[in-house]
């Protein structure tokens, strides 16, 4: 589909947002405990953007106990900017429903992390990229009863548009998600950067958020 990358974009904001955002506290002395400190915080933000919570033994940065869930939801919420267009609020509603569901249905797996000379860690991660849209393509019936040929569409306003399109989106999105098609796994390794004085602080880059934003969710309709 040749607009699917606009969910791309979406959820490459959100995992760059999550990597700006979150850091955790908590770090250990030794190296071992530190290596299994990043690993516990990749993992965490990624449970985080996911699953809306994560193993409380990593401790994030302006999030309270109990506040998981609204924290997810308050990052999803800034990079719906990355919607372009208007959007009437109910399709936009359903949008993110549809984002959350499938973010609770994406499948990764976090190895060890091992130091690196900067003194940071590189943690591997294993994804099997969620395909929201497969078996759907461009010359699909669906696809075309929603601008048929014989429709005069420049009488029809950018938010119509736009809403005809997203709405089509969100329903196949939710067909798709009633029985989840993954694709191979695949591995992509960030790099967790300690810092702080004291308490250890760990975070990743945008760079890396973006990168597993994009493997997370796959537009592949193959």
């Amino acid at each position: 589909m040749n607009r699917n990358h606009k969910y791309s974009a979406l959820l490459i904001s959100v995992m760059m947002i999550a990597a700006l955002i979150l850091c955790s506290c908590g770090g250990s002395a030794d190296t071992a405990s530190k290596e299994s400190d990043a690993q516990s915080y990749v993992k965490a933000m990624l449970d985080m953007m996911c699953l809306g919570d994560y193993d409380h033994s990593v401790k994030f940065e302006g999030i309270e106990e109990g506040e998981e869930a609204n924290a997810r939801d308050a990052m999803i919420d800034d990079a719906m900017g990355a919607i372009e267009g208007d959007i009437s609020d109910e399709i936009r509603q359903e949008y993110k429903e549809a984002l959350t569901e499938a973010l609770s249905k994406t499948k990764y797996t976090v190895g060890k992390a091992e130091k690196t000379e900067d003194g940071g860690y590189d943690v591997t991660v294993t994804i099997e990229p969620l395909k929201l849209f497969a078996g759907i393509n461009d010359s699909s019936e669906e696809m075309n009863e929603l601008f048929p040929e014989n429709e005069d569409t420049s009488a029809l306003t950018d938010e119509e548009l736009n809403n005809r399109f997203y709405g089509f989106m969100v329903k196949q999105m939710k067909e798709g998600l009633q029985d989840p098609v993954y694709g191979p796994a695949q591995e992509v390794v960030v790099h967790c950067t300690p810092s702080g004085d004291g308490e250890e602080v760990f975070s990743i880059s945008d760079e890396d958020g973006a990168r597993l934003g994009e493997l997370l969710l796959s537009t592949d309709t193959e």
